[in-house]
């Protein structure tokens, strides 16, 4: 969800604007459900004889982490007003 003003004036007959938008507010995102679960195989300490094992289930842990927020300011003059290219 995003959400801005537009402020619009006129400086020595000439229009001009102003923007100001904020963007992604929200809460934080973290992943989860079956694709983090999954089965580990026990590997053997240094200087140990590799043992058959049966993998054991495992789940990936995460951390939540927070969506870049934006924010934008937009300036426009017009210095030239009129009819511009008729004739």
């Amino acid at each position: 969800m995003d959400f801005g003003t537009n402020f619009h004036a006129s400086l020595n007959n000439h229009p001009g604007q102003v923007l100001v938008r904020s963007g992604q507010p929200g809460t934080d995102l973290s992943y989860s459900g079956n694709a983090l679960n999954s089965r580990t195989e026990r590997d053997p300490l240094p200087g140990e004889d590799p043992v058959p094992s049966v993998p054991q289930p495992s789940e990936l842990r995460t951390k939540g982490f927070p969506l870049p927020r934006r924010s934008r300011v937009g300036l426009a003059y017009d210095i030239v007003t009129g009819n511009v290219g008729t004739g």
